[in-house]
């Protein structure tokens, strides 16, 4: 199940801000526009279902702010697997229950401290007829005070403690009900395409039209065929294997940018240029692209610090790939967060939380849900998980210049950061002192 919120907001909608809105989620019908440009009405079957609150009150409370953002919405976006939509549709109680739990649980995220009789007018709905189960929902962002004051309240603000509270409840539901994790790599779509072209491939296969041949899949099946199980560690080394095949491809990479690569047959104009976006062609791979073995550290570089220790004559080596963020997270019973120090072993892999609730303070010292460090050890790794868990927690207590006792990166990687972020000003030729002190 996926959480995600819509960047329309009322902002420039006038007299008739929220009609677009509440008409897209209860209507029958939807007309769409199909890539030839034309219109089509398409069918909801089964229509929508009102699960919670009135149109005409949303629309009524929108209309009546003098805000620029008056509305938000969202939809909670649910796996084929997730929901079987037609004992959903047929007033199923186990998976009614599961859905009232969480927009239960939304609505206590979304209006965190407001009591219920004074939160602002909300509009749910669902969308069946695709085969899967939405649930739409939108909330006014009008709050009326206790003194009859009216304030502006929106629900997911742009800041990245919002983003990460959003995903600690996604990813709660998800483990509770069993419901399709959006991190698995396995869910990643190899080969990105714009939404509305997903959604008319999907509203033609309803409809029994055939698909579209589209050069961007067959471009993308020659080279996932060309490298095979060949493990791929950089862009570079990618782009090494699409120079010595172009022949065999039949076209040439001509540009690259941060997400894609953009690749043509010879002797054509840039009209017939075609992008290729996904995990494989951004500039760092994705994990479904690393060595299978190599638990995140790709092979080259792996095999680069390897070498450089065997010169070194280093005989105990821990090669770990710290990531500071991750999609699965530990709960605890209660109010408070979990530990500082908890660390939980996922497969040879492990969740370690260096920030958290400290006993000697009593509470969590954050004003944000704590996010893990996910360890990721190399096989040519000498200590057990456990063991480099230990000593990355320790690491992050050796910080000299602070008497924070709950940093959360461990010392050398913050260190690095500190001088890196001056250095970067320096000139060329510039003498670069030793002094640590200088840096902090």
């Amino acid at each position: 199940m996926l959480i995600s919120f819509s960047q329309h907001t009322g902002a420039g909608e006038g007299a008739e801000a929220g009609r677009a809105l509440t008409d897209y989620m209860d209507a029958p019908g939807v007309v769409k526009s199909s890539p030839a440009a034309a219109r089509l009405l398409v069918a909801r079957d089964p229509v929508p279902e009102i699960l919670l609150g009135r149109a005409d009150l949303l629309r009524a409370s929108i209309r009546s702010l003098a805000f620029v953002h008056r509305y938000s919405s969202a939809v909670m976006s649910f796996a084929r697997d997730d929901i079987d939509i037609v004992a959903f549709n047929a007033g199923a109680p186990e998976l009614r229950w599961q859905v009232d739990v969480a927009l239960r649980l939304l609505f206590m995220v979304a209006f965190a401290g407001i009591p219920e009789h004074r939160r602002p007018p909300a509009y749910v709905t669902t969308h069946t007829h695709t085969g899967r189960l939405e649930v739409n929902l939108a909330v006014s962002r009008g709050l009326l005070m206790p003194r009859g004051a009216l304030r502006s309240i929106n629900p997911h603000p742009p800041r990245r403690g919002s983003a990460e509270l959003w995903a600690t409840l996604q990813d709660a539901l998800n483990y509770r009900f069993n419901w399709a994790d959006t991190g698995d790599p396995s869910r990643a779509r190899q080969l990105i395409l714009p939404d509305w072209e997903l959604k008319h491939a999907a509203e033609a296969a309803r409809a029994g039209r055939p698909p579209q041949p589209d050069i961007r899949h067959v471009f993308h099946e020659r080279v996932q065929r060309m490298i095979g199980d060949t493990a791929i560690g950089s862009r570079e080394a990618l782009l090494e294997i699409l120079a010595e095949k172009r022949t065999e491809l039949g076209f040439s990479v001509v540009r690259t940018s941060r997400r894609a690569i953009t690749v043509a047959p010879p002797g054509v104009g840039p009209e017939h240029h075609v992008r290729l976006e996904g995990p494989l062609y951004g500039a760092t791979p994705g994990p479904a692209f690393f060595e299978p073995g190599a638990r995140g550290i790709d092979r080259l570089r792996a095999e680069g610090v390897g070498k450089a220790l065997d010169e070194a004559g280093v005989e105990l080596r821990d090669l770990v790939w710290i990531h500071e963020s991750y999609s699965v997270k530990a709960l605890r019973d209660g109010d408070i967060p979990v530990l500082r120090g908890t660390f939980v072993e996922l497969d040879g892999n492990g969740l370690l939380y260096t920030n958290g609730s400290i006993p000697y303070y009593g509470t969590y010292p954050g004003l944000y849900v704590p996010n893990p460090l996910w360890l990721c050890p190399h096989p040519q790794s000498e200590s057990t998980i456990e063991r480099i868990a230990s000593e990355v927690f320790s690491l992050t207590k050796v910080n000299w210049n602070s008497t924070q006792m709950n940093h959360r990166l461990p010392i050398p990687i913050r260190a690095a950061r500190k001088v890196g972020d001056v250095l970067k000003y320096l000139p060329p030729g510039q003498k670069v002192s030793s002094d640590y002190r200088k840096y902090t």
